[in-house]
């Protein structure tokens, strides 16, 4: 249902984006002066509602799995908001700017797209969401290893008045590589 989903939602980004490339492409080679620019800037209109509306699909997504990030409501955020000035710019009648925030948003629509789409691979292949049970283990196990590095720190005692001991220093430095792993386990 998630992969549907997510599908439909690249497939509406990527439609956007043509739209919005035809806007674009519209109102590069209008003049200062043109009545075209109501016509254009509807269009507009039409392609950042059309956008909401898949920024709000994603949020929900975003509440059922991981493969939808922070990254990819940047880059749709972006897209609305270069659609918004694009709109400003057309009311300005201003075609050179207009068109140049009309390109910034297809980037971004392409590029979350492209991050959506590498999500669902991912999930496809297996390898992108493991599932709340499986994040749960490994938050578990995660956690059962931070335990150990604390009783470790307190087994191996402060340094007293001359410094660490040799034995003292290796634990902290063991201690230390684990925390480390822990930390690039937490990131992946």
């Amino acid at each position: 249902q998630i992969v549907n989903e997510m599908r439909r939602q690249v497939q509406n980004l990527l439609d956007l984006s043509k739209n919005q490339e035809e806007v674009k492409d519209e109102t590069s080679t209008m003049e200062s002066n043109s009545q075209r620019f109501r016509d254009a800037a509807r269009k507009q209109q039409e392609t950042r509602e059309g956008l909401s509306s898949v920024a709000s699909a994603m949020t929900e997504l975003s509440k059922k799995s991981f493969a939808v990030g922070p990254e990819l409501g940047r880059e749709v955020g972006n897209a609305m908001k270069q659609m918004s000035d694009a709109m400003e710019q057309m009311e300005a009648r201003n075609p050179g700017e207009s068109s140049r925030r009309q390109r910034e948003a297809m980037g971004s629509m392409n590029r979350a797209a492209m991050m959506m789409q590498g999500a669902l691979d991912g999930m496809q292949s297996g390898q992108g969401q493991m599932g709340m049970a499986g994040l749960m283990g490994r938050l578990g196990k995660m956690a059962g290893d931070q335990q150990g590095i604390n009783e470790g720190t307190q087994a191996a005692g402060a340094p007293g008045e001359n410094g660490m001991t040799s034995e003292q220093m290796a634990t902290y430095g063991r201690l230390a590589g684990q925390q480390g792993e822990g930390r690039e386990s937490l990131q992946e």
